[in-house]
């Protein structure tokens, strides 16, 4: 529990108190601007000190602080006749010249009631004549005296700059501990809004954090649905690349009748990729066909040759590459076929020579 004590102390307009001991610093009183029933329980209960009451200046009597508060309202009025506050009560009422007759509605509040608060000073008033007077003054003495010449009086006014206002000290005591209470309202408003929008943030972050679960949720649902995705190699393995035969490759065109195996088809060539549309093509029919097969084909069927044109593997390849970005318009692809078709010959007689050597 807090140990609380009570001081008793002067002030300047001779009003004797007894006040929370932690209310005073140094020679100055921390005095709350309260009304009469709330500062009596104010006194009586040792409210906390907050630094931006006002300040009154007080001199504390000698062994004036006590432990209770009864005991330092009984010597508050032994000091307003005397200093000595080991001085009892009942001598302290026999000095008394004057009889104050107390009715009996004041009787029975006399022990409860306490006297009128020291009267604060409106330090903005005083400071505002005080000023005034000072600014006075130092226009008198700024006056110079007349100057003479040729028997003339010239009178020299005053340079701007020599002009001087004196500030009385004490209006900027006060007014520094007022900004100082404005400053710490401020800062407290500031801290306020700054713990609002952390709030905020937060709750749009566990908003974030739910959508970006949901997400996670969803993809695992969803790999789970489809644990393995389905390619034509895997769905039909009774075709395997490159086609060698020419009845491997009419089974291929049978299959690719159907237009989502087709699909699935031209979804696997337009991963493969390429740097070039020629490149794509290249790339891609390597998978499809042997050379051996390639020389039976060319892109119109000239030469004796069987059309590539005509084929299901040939729409294949153009909408690969469409798919995959790789070209600006279906000519290219067609084109990146025949020249493929035209180096059949080359390229096979590149592989015997190799064999061979």
């Amino acid at each position: 529990m807090e140990d609380k004590s009570w001081t008793v102390v002067l002030f300047d307009d001779a009003t004797v108190e007894a006040i929370p001991s932690h209310w005073i610093i140094g020679d100055l009183c921390h005095w709350p601007p309260y009304p009469t029933s709330k500062l009596s329980d104010s006194i009586k209960n040792g409210d906390p000190l907050n630094t931006c009451w006002p300040t009154l200046h007080v001199k504390i009597f000698r062994d004036g602080t006590f432990h209770d508060y009864g005991i330092a309202r009984q010597k508050a009025k032994v000091a307003e006749n005397t200093s000595d506050l080991n001085t009892d009560t009942e001598d302290c009422n026999k000095r008394k010249r004057k009889k104050k007759i107390i009715s009996s509605s004041e009787s029975e509040s006399s022990d409860t009631m306490l006297p009128s608060p020291p009267k604060l000073k409106n330090p903005k008033q005083k400071d505002h004549s005080r000023n005034s007077e000072i600014l006075r003054k130092g226009n008198q003495q700024r006056k110079r005296p007349n100057n003479t010449r040729n028997g003339e009086s010239i009178q020299i006014a005053p340079k701007p700059y020599e002009s001087t206002i004196v500030i009385d000290p004490e209006v900027s005591i006060v007014e520094n501990e007022n900004y100082g209470c404005k400053l710490n309202v401020e800062k407290d408003k500031y801290l306020k809004s700054i713990a609002e929008q952390v709030h905020i943030n937060r709750a749009i972050c566990m908003d974030i954090l739910s959508e970006v679960k949901e997400i996670k949720q969803y993809i695992r649902t969803r790999n789970v649905q489809n644990p393995e995705e389905i390619t034509f190699a895997k769905k039909f393995t009774n075709i395997v690349f490159p086609i060698i035969s020419g009845e491997q490759f009419d089974t291929l065109e049978a299959i690719l009748e159907n237009e989502e195996d087709l699909d699935l088809l031209v979804t696997d060539f337009a991963k493969i990729g390429g740097s070039s549309s020629y490149n794509f093509v290249k790339r891609v029919l390597s998978i499809c066909l042997s050379n051996d097969m390639a020389l039976q084909y060319s892109w119109l069927g000239r030469k004796g040759k069987k059309p590539f044109s005509n084929l299901k593997i040939a729409k294949v390849i153009i909408y690969a590459a469409e798919k995959a970005g790789i070209v600006k318009n279906r000519s290219e692809a067609e084109v990146g076929i025949q020249t493929w078709l035209k180096r059949a010959s080359d390229r096979r007689a590149s592989l015997l020579n190799k064999k061979t050597a």
